[in-house]
This record gives C-alpha cells, structure tokens and sequence, in this order.
C-alpha cells in the first residue's frame, strides 16, 4: 500500500496543470475522476478522491402535509448571513398536477456553525414564513442597499391555474422579514434581480409563462411598487436575463420561448421596456436572436424540431465588453411527448445595436448533448484561474447531466469533471437510500475559503418524502511535499525562480510539528500580502473608483509581494452616480441661460457691462485676505460678442475642479480640474428664444490606470417665451431644455492584463467610452420691481429625473 500511494504522488506531479484545476478549490485533487466506487459496510471505499468523502448535514422536510407526493426542487448559494455562503433548499409539488391536490412547499435555509454546516432555517424564517405555494427561481440582491442579502421568491406550480403570491425577504442580520407581492395569476418559470431604472437599488422582474409578466420597482426604503404587463404579444416564456445588453445604460430584456410557434413558443427576443403617466408597463419587441438549438436541421433526424429554453444568463462570456447571452435548452414537444434526455447550451455573442450570433460551435468544446438540461446554471471560477466557468448540472436517472465548463484564456468553454459529479450524485444518493437519481449538485464556500459540493437527495422516510442534504469537501485530502508545491508554483507562475518559489512557499507554513513546517495547501496558490497594481505612477493598493466611464471587461493582473500575478476584474470599482450636470443645482438668475457649467462654480454669479462672471475660492483662506490666492474655479464670459437681427452668438469659459461627466480616483489617477468653453446661438423673436450650445471640454489629470482624458465635446438647448411685463405684473419667462450631453470624448487607460514568461508586466491600452445621461428639464423665472429699492424673483425648476428647487428673493438696492 505504501509504494501504491507513492505512485500515485509521482503520478500526480507528472501532471501537475490537471492537479491543479481541483487544488486552487480545496487543496491537492486530481484531474475528472476515477476510481470505481464500492459500498462496504455502508462506508464508500475509493481508491483515489478528488472529494472528500460526502457527510450528511440536514434532513429536510419539503412539503406541507406531504402524502407522498414527488418534490422538484433545486439548491441554492448566497452570502446571507455574513459566515461564508449559506445554502437555500426551495421547489415545488409536481404530482398530481390538480389544485385540490396541490400541497405547499417549505424553504430551507443551512449556514456555517463552528465549522458545520447547518440547519438555521427556524431561525431565519419566523413562523410561517417558509412556507411558499412553491417555486422555480430564487434570485438574491441585497434590496435596501444595507450591506445584506435577500432573496426574491417567485411563484410556481406544474399547474398553470394554480398561481399564488411572491415574496420578498429582507435580511435584517439575523432573520429575514417577508413581504407578499401579490401578482394576479402568473407562473413564474424564471425570474431576475436588476437595477432595471438604474437610481442604484435592485428590482426585480418576474416572467409569466403567459401574458402578465410584472416589474417591482424598488421605493428606495422598504417596498416595491409593481407594473404588470397586459398588452397582447408582451414578453412571456420560460427563462430571463436582464442587462444592459445595448451599451446605452438602459436595461433591456430576453426571454426564452416567447414565440408562437410550437407547442412552446421557442423564439428568443430582445424586449425593451418603459412605464407611462399612468403608470401602465409596456414592452417593445426590439430583436428576435438567433434560432434556438433544437430547431437547427441537425435534431430533425430524431424527431426534435421544438426547443424548451429553460433559462438564459446573461454574460459577456467572450470578454468584448458586451453582455452576451448563454441559453440551456432541453427539446420541446416530439412524436412520443417531450423527450428530455438531451440538452444544448447556446452562447450568444453581442455585436452591439441587438446584433447577436450563435457561436456555440466555436466557443463549447466536449459537452454531451445525452444529459439533461440544467434549471440552476450557476457562474463561478471553480479553478482559481480568475475566468469565470459555469456549473451545470440537471436531474436525470443515470446522474450524468453535471458538469463544469471552464473558460480557457482563448475564450473556448471546455466540458470536464463529468465523471466526478456524476459518482459523486451517485454516491451521496446510495448513502441516503434515495428512491430517484434527479438530484443536482451545487458547490458552496465555507467561511474558510474551502469549495463544497452540496445536494439535497429525495428518499422516502416510511410515507413522508424529505431530502438529505450532503456536502463534500472538493480536493483531496493527501499531503503535499514542498518539492511537489515548488513545482506547482513554477508551472503556475513560469517566470518565478527556484528561490522565489521557495520564499513564497515558506510563507505558506500554516504549522509546526517537531519543528517540521506543514504546508497549508490551501495557502499556496493565495496572495501573500496586499496585492497591488501597476500603474503610471508606479505600483499602487487596490482602491479607488471611476464613475462615468464604461470600463468594459475590466479583467487586469495585480501582484502580490512575492511577484505572483492573479487575474483581478475591476468592474466593482465602477460607481453609478449622477454626473455634475445631472444635479437641480441652477439658481437661475437668467431669462436666457448664458451658460450651464457656471452653476458648477460655488460663488456669486453676476453680469456686468456685458459680461458674465463668478468665481469661488474653495479649499482656500475663508477671508480671501491672501491676494496670492487665486480662485479654485470662476466663468468669465460675453454672452453676445455679435448679433445680427433675431441672432446672436456668446461664449463663456469656466474653470472647474473636476470634470462634471466623469469623476475617478485612487489607482485609477485623479481628476484635478477641467475647462469649459461654452459657445452658445441664440435666437430671439419677440417673446421666443431658442439656444444651442456646443461645449468643448479640456481635463487635467493625476494619472493612474488612467493615463489620458482625451478633449470632449457636449452640448445643450433651451427653448421658452417670456411674457415681459405682461398687463404690468411683472417679468415671467417659461422655459424647457435639456442639461448638457456629451456628444464625443473618451478617456484612455493602460492596464496590467499579463505577465510574460520573463515576468514583465504586459499592459493594455484601451479606449473608455463615457457614459451618458439625458436631463431634461423645465423652468420659471418671474420677476417684479415692487419699488425703485427694491425687487421680488421666484424661480422654479424640475428634471425628468424626479429633482426640482424652488427659490424666492427680496432684493434691495442701496
């Protein structure tokens, strides 16, 4: 036995690429899977594990007064109660499919506990509140913007006339509070949490598999305002994603199945959205995308010419800065009924303008269509490699349909680790005495950093049906030599040395025994430090922000201090925000506006002998004594440098401390102040004028990751009428307009995005588009000379974006 395992060392050394796939998740493990399982005694003998083995954790009751009926339910990951990832158990009652019949399902909750993972579940959900009509979907946000997650619960049954509320839990830290959704006769097959009216709180979207498909608007504080769909032809069907799949920063829609043809429409499309005045929801068809997988000729031969897409996710899988779209599908109605025992996932790529194409067959490798489709896909890096995989994994009675697709670095997704899920369902399922092989595996994250495979097998307790919940620790438990680690390192990072290697391992040692170090497998590929980036202006920490601009990908390396590269994705540090001139900040002093980037200047503004002028000394001597202080940010201008009849032209600089479209900091640079020339036409009838502006913008920065604000041009125009001195009661001007827009610019960065095998930092340079935002806006200025000494102005403005300022003067002249 001894020299066996040795073997198996110098086997695992030999390769070392495939050992490490399942190492970065838990430590040590060994390639797709291997090893015939045997039960002896009721312990699972193996002779080699990539998992450790699978411990029984929970025993779960799913349905209320169960009478044997037969469970559909799914597992479920998220960060909920701040100790690793919690797992929620949810599904429905599938048999039989009549109301009078139907019994109402409970959700379970299992998190972290000394180690352990646990049932929490009484703990979580006070009283009743578990206990659901049933579901398909469970998506999670954090709602209110409180650092904690909850969940959105949809509704559905296998009987489409049996419909019933969703709800919304809310994490209060320790318990979650549950709010009804009631919704009116919709079967929720799938649904999705955005930020779909972008102010920064999450909403969510619930699709009916009919024709009332309904949008929660979040308050902002602590409930959702809902809009149902009742146009005919609106979004329906079975699987949803919601992105900003145009790069306009809207969010748009596709859905699965809205089609008409079939037994289950099968088109896939592309939806805008938008809510009236009368708060009526609607949607607008903008795109149908590429045919879906099982209506391509190559399936007819089988009898197949529908396609079921259960569920998309939307996913810039192919790094172009443009979110993509992956379908998972399972055939729709053949000769003999609905044959499931196949599936397709279908990659979409976004070309932009709600241009997609099918690049499934250039983009997966190796997955077998004989499996059954997934209902839960989950996105996730289960190799350490910083790209992104997907886990897949759907019932069937052979336990077969589980599988990772990892993402190579050339944008292929490839089908492995097959055989490991699929003895491992086969195992966790002898071990329970399941009566059906139809359960999925998840993988969870322990507050140790470990991965886990978990899932919830159904068995018959005498005439009640539970589930047993195992998990498995991924990775195999053996010991690993430091010559072993060295190797491993050097393979990872090619361009480290021996003694560098053995300086990172060194700080690896979590232990000591008799003085010998133990390596911390789990240690050994993780950072050693803080990790930082290099920059412009040198290496610097991993902070900061950058609002305004459309980072794309944002995939770049960082180092830690023993000159290790890991793949970062910077997109968190994006903020969403409203851009300087998004803000009601006008005191509006003027009949016809000379200018909008004045109002970003603090101080007084005023007009004397034709000219416009402010300024304000921010930041400086509060007394202004210091004549050597000059003034952070002023205007200066002549709003009529030359006219002609009803024309004229003006122009205006201001000198600001930031640029009012884009704001970034920390490792990105700094913005430390932009000119604005605002070159604005007039034209003036009477009463009307109509202005335009054309501003061109010039940015000076700190530089960052950011290298470069290349010069911008923006523009804005107001139309209105004054009524001067109507029937002598004063001075009124109306007006409406839209705030400043940027029409070109772009901001340039250089980004760390790899290391060569010599260990050189390979840069990237990218152009940034900047992010836009359309303000309208309406306005009224009155005034009315009381008496010679004195004046009363009242002005008012409102934006489309919800703001308004109201503001009342007495002047008095001396």
């Amino acid at each position: 036995m001894k020299q066996t395992q040795i073997l198996k060392r110098s086997a695992m050394a030999m390769a070392a690429s495939t050992v490490f796939l399942l190492s970065a998740c838990g430590g040590g493990g060994g390639g797709g899977g291997s090893g015939t399982p045997g039960n002896v005694g009721g312990s699972y003998l193996r002779s080699e594990v990539p998992y450790a083995t699978p411990m029984r954790v929970a025993t779960v009751d799913p349905l209320v007064n169960n009478a044997n009926k037969y469970f559909v339910g799914d597992t479920y990951t998220a960060s909920i109660s701040g100790s690793g990832q919690d797992v929620i158990v949810a599904g429905f009652d599938t048999q039989p499919f009549t109301s009078t019949d139907h019994v109402n399902s409970r959700i379970t909750m299992l998190s972290w506990q000394g180690g352990q993972l646990v049932d929490k579940t009484a703990q979580w959900f006070p009283g009743d509140t578990n206990v659901i009509l049933g579901t398909n979907t469970i998506k999670f946000a954090d709602w209110f913007n409180t650092g904690k997650t909850g969940m959105l619960v949809a509704p559905y049954t296998d009987d489409a006339g049996l419909t019933g509320p969703a709800y919304v839990y809310t994490n209060n830290g320790t318990y979650f509070s549950r709010q009804t959704i009631n919704i009116t006769n919709v079967n929720s097959h799938d649904s999705a949490v955005y930020d779909l009216n972008r102010d920064g709180f999450a909403d969510f979207l619930i699709l009916d598999t009919g024709n009332r498909t309904t949008l929660g608007i979040n308050n902002r504080v602590n409930s959702f305002t809902t809009y149902t769909n009742s146009q005919v032809g609106g979004p329906s069907g079975s699987g949803v994603a919601v992105a900003d799949f145009l790069g306009n920063g809207s969010s748009t829609f596709i859905t699965t199945d809205s089609g008409p043809s079939g037994a289950i429409g099968n088109a896939t499309k592309l939806w805008g959205w938008s809510i009236n005045g009368a708060d009526q929801l609607s949607f607008n068809q903008i795109a149908v995308l590429p045919t879906p997988r099982f209506e391509l000729p190559k399936w007819a031969a089988l009898g197949i010419t529908t396609s079921h897409n259960v569920r998309a996710l939307a996913f810039d899988f192919d790094n172009s800065g443009r979110t993509g779209a992956v379908v998972f599908s399972q055939p729709g109605m053949v000769a003999s009924g609905v044959n499931n025992n196949y599936s397709e996932i279908q990659f979409l790529k976004n070309h932009g303008s709600g241009v997609f194409t099918d690049v499934t067959d250039t983009t997966l490798v190796g997955y077998n269509t004989a499996t059954r489709t997934t209902y839960n896909p989950k996105l996730m890096d289960i190799n350490g490699d910083g790209l992104t995989d997907i886990l897949v994994s759907g019932g069937d009675n052979s336990g077969t349909s589980s599988q990772f697709l990892l993402q190579s670095k050339d944008g292929k997704f490839v089908a492995t680790y097959a055989k490991v899920l699929t003895d491992y369902l086969a195992q966790v399922k002898t071990m329970a005495g399941g009566s059906s092989n139809e359960h999925t595996v998840n993988v969870v994250q322990g507050p140790d950093g470990k991965m886990y495979l978990v899932s919830a097998v159904g068995f018959m307790n005498g005439s009640d049906r539970q589930l047993a919940v195992y998990i498995s620790a991924l990775g195999s438990q053996s010991t690993t030599t430091a010559q072993t680690a060295v190797n491993l390192m050097i393979q990872k990072w090619p361009y480290m040395t021996v003694p560098q290697a053995n300086d990172a391992l060194a700080k690896t040692v979590a232990s000591y025994i008799n003085g010998v170090g133990v390596i911390d497998d789990d240690a050994l590929f993780k950072p050693i430090g803080n990790l930082s980036l290099a920059t412009a202006r040198g290496s610097v920490p991993i902070n900061g922000f950058l609002a305004g601009v459309n980072l794309g990908d944002g995939s770049v390396v960082a180092m830690d201090m023993a000159g290790r590269s890991y793949n970062l994705n910077l997109s968190p540090m994006v903020v969403s925000r409203m851009n300087g001139f998004g803000y009601n900040t006008e005191h509006n002093d003027q009949y016809e506006l000379t200018s909008h980037a004045e109002y970003l200047v603090n101080g007084n503004l005023t007009t004397v002998n034709g000219m416009r002028l402010g300024s304000d000394y921010a930041s400086q001597d509060s007394n202004r004594l210091n004549m050597l202080n000059k003034p952070r940010q002023y205007t200066i201008g002549m709003p009529k440098i030359y006219s002609y009849n009803n024309w004229s032209i003006g122009t205006q600089y201001t000198y600001l401390n930031a640029n009012p479209w884009i704001a970034f900091g920390g490792a990105w640079g700094e913005v430390t102040g932009a000119g604005i020339m605002d070159n604005v036409v007039t034209y003036r009838n009477r009463g009307f004028s109509a202005q335009a502006s054309a501003m061109y913008v010039t940015t000076n920065i700190t530089p960052g990751l950011i290298t470069q604000v290349n010069n911008m041009w923006g523009a804005w125009a107001e139309t209105g009428y004054r009524f001067g001195n109507a029937r002598r009661e004063g001075d009124i001007g109306l007006y409406a307009g839209i705030k400043p827009v940027v029409l070109s610019g772009s901001v340039e960065a250089k980004l760390p995005t790899a290391v060569d095998n010599t260990g050189n930092i390979v840069y990237t340079n990218k152009k940034l588009a900047i992010q836009n935002q359309t303000t309208g806006y309406v306005r009224a200025l009155y005034t009315n000379q009381l008496t010679k000494q004195t004046q009363l102005r009242l002005s008012a403005m409102s934006t489309t974006d919800g703001q308004y300022r109201l503001m009342n003067e007495l002047r008095i002249f001396f």
